[in-house]
């Protein structure tokens, strides 16, 4: 009795100087936040499927790390490379030491979770491809003001390059969307291209894909997408690894 009162004593001390309580994240979505404010995925339809895709992750990081060179971070755009995209994956990027590390759904705050959870603990990519932000334009426990989305992305970034400080980091621009939002694509691209390609940090790079995905009138280019608008198709996937490959082939010095 007492050596269980003792280690229950430890574990509430524990937590107590962490300052940090142990969440059941598959009990229900994290509390509404800023975007720049970490919180885990929830599903819906399957209250097991974020914490499994983050398993996953952990799970490749234990495995592969040494292996990794090209490390692509970020939500649907990037996880649907595995489906959608899947034969441009294997063409370009498949057993070529690039990893996916992209999660339906996630917004800002998921990637910032992911982060401080492991994902990428002991990992030295030579190069990260950042793809996120359309999810925090939902109404729902992630969303944010454009001017909220940008500063949540400087969170990512300086943390990225806290972590893996010798890794070069592709920051890959927002996509035209078929609604509103499309202007906020706009403005947040734009805030982005200033603030980094004026950066000091030279390990930093902003890559504005919008143009390649609209057509010659300045519309959205719906033959690059799926029937939803706002995620690609095949040849999308095509379009991004024609200009992602030369800048990966430049920065890996190949």
């Amino acid at each position: 009795m007492f050596i269980k009162l003792l280690l229950v004593s430890l574990s509430l001390a524990v937590c107590l100087v962490s300052g940090e309580e142990e969440v059941d994240i598959t009990k229900g979505p994290p509390d509404y936040d800023k975007p720049w404010v970490e919180g885990w995925g929830f599903n819906k339809s399957d209250h097991q499927c974020w914490k499994k895709q983050h398993e996953h992750m952990l799970k490749q990081t234990k495995e592969h790390g040494s292996k990794i060179k090209v490390l692509f971070f970020g939500d649907s755009k990037t996880a649907r490379f595995l489906s959608e995209g899947k034969a441009v994956w294997d063409e370009h990027y498949a057993n070529k030491g690039c990893y996916n590390y992209g999660v339906r759904g996630d917004s800002t705050r998921q990637l910032l979770w992911r982060m401080h959870h492991k994902e990428f603990e002991g990992l030295a990519p030579k190069i990260t491809i950042l793809n996120v932000g359309g999810n925090n334009f939902k109404s729902n426990y992630n969303r944010g003001t454009d001017d909220e989305i940008i500063k949540a992305f400087k969170a990512i970034i300086k943390g990225l390059r806290e972590m893996m400080p010798k890794s070069e980091l592709v920051i890959v621009g927002e996509l035209p969307r078929k609604s509103k939002t499309d202007e906020r694509a706009r403005y947040i691209n734009d805030a982005l291209m200033k603030e980094y390609n004026e950066s000091s940090d030279k390990m930093i790079h902003f890559v504005d894909i919008f143009p390649k995905y609209r057509t010659n009138k300045d519309k959205q280019n719906l033959k690059l997408f799926i029937d939803d608008g706002f995620h690609l198709n095949e040849e999308g996937y095509k379009v991004l690894a024609h200009i992602l490959d030369p800048i990966i082939k430049k920065l890996l010095k190949e």
